[in-house]
């Protein structure tokens, strides 16, 4: 509220109030006294209180007129202020895209909630000063991710759905899996997997394999992972990663035999591969303390 109006509306709602007053005190006067005056008396007393309730019901046309006065004037500078922000957003969204994905490294790297919804916060006016940026939209979804909260996941899936341009763009497709994944929509997160393992990139199999591997486990589709890693091996080439991940399947459902005999294979056909030799003894070795 300005000044004039903040000033003369205090003062009409005072001299309001005074005037009602008056009002009231000479309707009293009068009832008390009428009886006993003169009709050149009781003229006069009518006329003030007419006088006072006629002043008293002026200003509080006054007062309601100077109110509505200020929310008609402040209805364009509450636009104003709403454009400055958007208009700052749209400015500085390169700078607080850089303060939320930074806050975002930190939170990640300490396991800091409270750092982690700052760089929310960030991220997402960053997002509001640039809503056509596909990096700032994912480094926004990617923190949505972090909270594991059901409805932030759901909105983080809506916003890698929203750049999601190719099924060969693997990191992309991976987020939105482990999404539905996260939300426990488990036939979702499986057949996108499935589109992953058969898409993606010849380096990026084992981590689809692996991913894959996860949400049978989660899910019961153990022997239908088997056969989609499988059908890959055969379709792309052999690679042992994948087919420790078959091996872990096996033994998760109970497929001792199965699981061995496929480590021995693993171990005969890798000589060359150290880590993959390591890491199928180890294999060996949990599915031999069964």
């Amino acid at each position: 509220m300005t000044t004039w109006a903040s000033s003369g509306f205090v003062l009409v709602c005072l001299l309001t109030v005074l005037l009602m007053f008056l009002s009231i005190a000479s309707v009293v006067i009068a009832f008390i006294r009428w009886d006993k005056s003169k009709l050149s008396a009781k003229l006069t007393m009518g006329c003030a209180v007419l006088g006072t309730l006629f002043g008293s019901t002026l200003c509080s046309i006054l007062a309601c007129i100077i109110l509505f006065s200020y929310s008609g004037d402040n209805a364009v500078p509450a636009n104003d202020e709403l454009a400055g922000v958007d208009e700052y957003f749209t400015q500085n969204s390169a700078e607080l895209h850089d303060i939320g994905a930074t806050l975002f490294a930190d939170a990640v790297a300490e396991r800091n909630q409270d750092k982690l919804f700052e760089a929310i916060e960030y991220l997402e006016k960053a997002c509001a000063g640039d809503p056509d940026s596909k990096a700032i939209t994912v480094d926004l979804a990617d923190a949505y991710m972090e909270a594991d909260s059901p409805s932030l996941t759901t909105m983080a899936i809506v916003l890698y759905e929203s750049v999601f341009d190719s099924f060969e763009n693997d990191p992309l497709l991976a987020r939105i899996t482990a999404g539905y994944q996260q939300l426990g929509n488990y036939e979702a997160a499986y057949a996108l997997s499935e589109k992953r393992l058969e898409c993606c990139p010849d380096d990026m199999r084992s981590a689809a394999a692996v991913q894959m591997g996860f949400i049978a486990m989660s899910s019961g589709k153990m022997e239908q992972a088997e056969s989609a890693i499988l059908a890959n091996i055969r379709n792309r080439g052999d690679d042992p990663s994948l087919r420790l991940v078959v091996v872990s399947l096996m033994q998760s459902r109970g497929d001792k035999a199965g699981a061995l005999s496929a480590v021995e294979q693993i171990l005969a056909s890798s000589n060359e591969d150290l880590a993959v030799q390591a890491y199928a003894l180890k294999v060996k070795a949990s599915i031999n303390d069964e």
